[in-house]
């Protein structure tokens, strides 16, 4: 029996095919372009996307010995898209970090209050939560929202394309910032204050629950097993965590994610009052919780400098074009050395300063600085924005004495040393960019009795942190915090 699972993501999507080992035995990967119609707006056409997703789970079926017969879908958190009833988008995807509805957010906290919300949804309010975009949409498109059947998420969107209802898992459920998480249903109290209306919500449910047999139209067309059960996946992150093998118990090892974002993640117990240091979801274990530290600039910093500066590196043929562009700029800067600071709040800072208004900023500038002293200044930013949100996750309780990484940035033997040294802590590398799609596609197997053999996946490398870079690290970091206050008071 094979599974399949589907990220949908910010820049891109991927669909994994696990074998009977548990292993993925064929991936496919389609990248789409994120639009900024206005200052502080993010956007992704939902129809692209979707032929994004359709696409690569083609690719994939096409080469497998058998068709899969449960998929689930990994989705990035809080984007959101007004879809009628068959499915079709009437708006453009507002994804996490658009600041459009930041109003919507104010307005909600002062009629709600933090400390309130706080307990009600497990998180502290932030504005880049679901909630104030459906505020926002129901606000300032009310036809849209007239017409809208379902304020979907990614995994809403693909489960009614799939012909079947939208139902939505408690871990994406809880990062909207309107869901009751002990009732394990939507807060009234926070939907009438945010003036939404409860049938216009998918339904919730926990992560694994079987929601029905894809359309058999649809099966056929995706290369998909007659009657393929589509299974309520899970946010990203989580999907991610359960691929790298983090358990339901705090064993001291936590998860590194390095994708488009870059997150921290350890499992708390459910009363651990995790929420007052960092975000916390259900996890896949009742009673269980993930905390998920998190800043909006992981790998996307890599992007950037790609698509405004890297074309004198560009990688232009070869089966994994951006794989190895990010190869090459990464492996060409282990032995620079620079003492330029980079702020990464492209997007501003989340777990980290708690501050969506930081911009990004690059300090140290001289004649002599090379694009090799960009990129290495870059990826320190990721990794002491990272040390900052370590603390915070410690405030969760439990000590982590090492790190498993994820996503693509964890293929990079230099990043991963660098993320080493600044955490002063090992980091064992899974060299996955796929882990949340194996993620989706192990609750997928778990759901319908084919999980009882799906192994982890593999360590491919250890590195442990160098005692002297170390050091360096703990007064760059000292600065980095240093400078950010600083930039933030002249605003």
């Amino acid at each position: 029996m094979t599974l399949l699972g589907v990220d949908v993501g910010t820049t891109g999507c991927k669909a994994v095919v696990l074998g009977e080992a548990g292993l993925p035995i064929a991936t496919a990967y389609r990248e789409y372009p994120l639009s900024v119609p206005r200052p502080g707006w993010a956007e992704l056409d939902p129809d692209e996307v979707w032929e994004a997703v359709c696409a690569t789970i083609r690719e994939v079926t096409a080469v497998v010995p058998e068709p899969p017969r449960a998929l689930a879908v990994a989705t990035l958190g809080e984007a959101v898209t007004p879809i009628d009833a068959a499915g079709a988008a009437l708006a453009p995807t507002i994804v996490s970090f658009d600041a459009r509805s930041r109003g919507c957010h104010e307005r909600l906290v002062a009629a709600v209050g933090s400390e309130r919300i706080t307990a009600i949804c497990g998180l502290a309010p932030q504005p880049h939560y679901s909630v104030a975009k459906w505020c926002w949409i129901a606000e300032q498109m009310p036809e849209i929202y007239r017409r809208a059947a379902t304020l979907a998420c990614f995994g809403e969107l693909v489960g009614v394309r799939l012909g079947l209802p939208p139902v939505i898992d408690h871990s994406m459920a809880a990062r909207t910032l309107a869901f009751d998480v002990a009732a394990e249903r939507w807060s009234p109290e926070i939907l009438e204050a945010a003036g939404i209306d409860r049938e216009k919500l998918p339904e919730p449910a926990p992560a694994g629950t079987p929601i029905g047999a894809v359309a058999p139209e649809r099966a056929r067309d995706l290369g998909l097993a007659d009657g393929a059960v589509l299974v309520a996946g899970a946010l990203d992150q989580v999907c991610a965590a359960y691929a790298a093998g983090i358990g339901a118990e705090p064993d001291g090892t936590a998860m590194l994610s390095l994708g488009t974002v870059a997150v921290l993640a350890g499992v708390v117990g459910a009363g651990s009052g995790a929420a007052d240091a960092v975000p916390t979801v259900p996890y896949l274990a009742p009673g269980t919780r993930l905390a998920i530290a998190g800043s909006p600039a992981g790998g996307a910093v890599l992007r950037w400098y790609r698509d405004q500066f890297g074309a004198a590196e560009a990688v232009t043929t070869g089966p994994d074009i951006e794989g190895a562009f990010y190869e090459q700029i990464t492996s060409a800067i282990a032995d620079v050395e620079t003492d330029m600071i980079a702020l990464p709040h492209f997007a501003g800072s989340r777990t980290a300063f708690a501050d969506s208004q930081a911009t990004a900023a690059l300090v140290g500038l001289t004649f002599a600085t090379e694009r090799r002293h960009v990129v290495r200044a870059l990826l320190e930013g990721v990794a002491l924005e990272a040390a900052v949100m370590a603390e915070r996750l410690a405030g969760t309780g439990g000590s982590v004495m090492s790190w498993r990484a994820t996503g693509g940035g964890s293929r990079s033997p230099v990043w991963m040393q660098i993320f080493a040294d600044v955490l002063e802590r090992p980091v064992e590398s899974t060299a996955s960019a796929d882990a949340s799609a194996v993620g989706a596609a192990r609750i997928a197997g778990v759901a319908t009795g084919a999980g009882g053999n799906l192994a982890g996946l593999p360590i491919v490398a250890r590195l442990e942190p160098d005692a002297s870079c170390s050091r360096r690290y703990r007064s760059k970091l000292e600065r980095y915090r240093g400078l950010y206050h600083a930039l933030a008071e002249l605003r």
